[in-house]
C-alpha cells in the first residue's frame, strides 16, 4: 500500500461517515420537529386517543388510585415539571461553560481533545441529559401519547448521534478517549467525579469554564427554567406555551446578531 493510499485511508475512518455527519448538523431541527409533532400529536385523531395534557391527566389518574387528592397530585407534578425545567439549565450551562458554546452549537463534529472537566467528570454526556430534563419539562403541555413520543424519539435520536461522536473520538483520540470511556458512564451520572488515567489526564484539554459565554448560548433553556419557575404555579398551560414560543423567537434573535464563534476550543465527543 502506497503512502499516499494509507494517508487517505487514515483520514476516512478519523471523520464521520456521511450520515452521522448529517444527523448532528441538522440535530436542533430534528428535535424541534420532535417536539412540534409532540404537541401536534395527530395521532390523536387517527386512534382517538385522549388529548388531555399531562398536566390534567397524571394528577387524575393518581387521585383515581387514591394515592393523593386532586390537588396535591396536581401540585406534585407541577414540581416535578419546575424541577426538570431548572435541572435541564443547570446541566445544559454547566456543561457548556466547559465545553464552550462555540463547539457546543457547532455544525460540525469535533475531536480535537477531551474534555473531562466540570460535568464531564461525572457522566460523559450532560448536554444530551440535559435536554432530556428540558423535554420532560415541556411534556407537561403535550397530551400523553406526545409526551411518550417526544421523550423516546428524542432519547432514540441522542443515542445515535452519541455513537457517532464516540467513533469519531476513538478514531482520532486512541486510547486515552478508550480509557476515558471506560471510567466515565454515558448515561447514569456518578456521584462523585470520577478519576481518570494518568494518560486520560494528559489528553484533557484543562478546560476553564466561561460562564458569560455559556449563559447566553443556553439563553433558551435558561429562560424557559425561569418561566417555569414563576408561572407554572399559575396552572395556566396556554400562558406557558405562549412564553415558550416568544422565548425561542427571542433565542432566534440572539442568534442572529451573536452568531458562534469559529470554535477553536477542545472536544470530548459530545454537543448539544
Amino acid at each position: 500500500m502506497t503512502s499516499g493510499s494509507s494517508n487517505s485511508l487514515s483520514s476516512s475512518i478519523a471523520s464521520p461517515s456521511s450520515m452521522s455527519a448529517m444527523l448532528f448538523r441538522y440535530r436542533v431541527f430534528v428535535i424541534a420537529g420532535c417536539i412540534v409533532l409532540g404537541f401536534w400529536s395527530p395521532w390523536n385523531r387517527w386512534f382517538g386517543l385522549d388529548a388531555t395534557r399531562v398536566w390534567l391527566v397524571v394528577p387524575q389518574e393518581l387521585a383515581r388510585l387514591h394515592w393523593m387528592s386532586l390537588q396535591n397530585a396536581t401540585m406534585l407534578v407541577t414540581i416535578l415539571a419546575v424541577g426538570c425545567a431548572v435541572v435541564a439549565a443547570l446541566l445544559r450551562t454547566w456543561g457548556t461553560a466547559y465545553l464552550q458554546a462555540s463547539v457546543v452549537y457547532d455544525s460540525r463534529m469535533h475531536a480535537e481533545g477531551i474534555v473531562a472537566d466540570g460535568p464531564f467528570r461525572y457522566v460523559r454526556n450532560p448536554l444530551y441529559i440535559g435536554t432530556i430534563f428540558h423535554m420532560l419539562a415541556l411534556v407537561l403541555l403535550m397530551s400523553p401519547a406526545g409526551a411518550i413520543f417526544v421523550v423516546v424519539a428524542v432519547q432514540i435520536f441522542h443515542e445515535v448521534l452519541v455513537r457517532g461522536e464516540e467513533h469519531l473520538m476513538l478514531a482520532q483520540r486512541g486510547e486515552p478517549y478508550a480509557k476515558y470511556l471506560k471510567t466515565v458512564r454515558r448515561w447514569i451520572p456518578s456521584l462523585a467525579p470520577r478519576t481518570a488515567a494518568p494518560d486520560v489526564q494528559r489528553a484533557t484539554s484543562g478546560a476553564r469554564p466561561r460562564w458569560e459565554q455559556a449563559l447566553l448560548g443556553e439563553s433558551y433553556i435558561c429562560l424557559v427554567a425561569g418561566l417555569y419557575l414563576a408561572l407554572a404555579w399559575r396552572y395556566n398551560a396556554q400562558l406557558l406555551e405562549r412564553g415558550i414560543l416568544i422565548i425561542f423567537g427571542m433565542r432566534l434573535v440572539l442568534r442572529a446578531i451573536f452568531p458562534a464563534a469559529r470554535q477553536t476550543g477542545l472536544k470530548e465527543g459530545e454537543r448539544a
